[in-house]
């Protein structure tokens, strides 16, 4: 695995969780998603 695929992963991740987390506070009910596509991006 290259670098820059690791830190383009990394970044992907933590605007997945940022995204989750602005949902959350909305009280968006999108947390099944949000966990789905956490696990889509680490290969799960």
């Amino acid at each position: 695995m290259e670098m820059d695929q690791a830190a383009a992963d990394v970044r992907m991740i933590r605007e997945t969780i940022d995204r989750a987390r602005h949902q959350l506070a909305a009280g968006g009910g999108g947390h099944i998603m949000i966990i789905w596509g956490i696990a889509w991006v680490l290969g799960y």
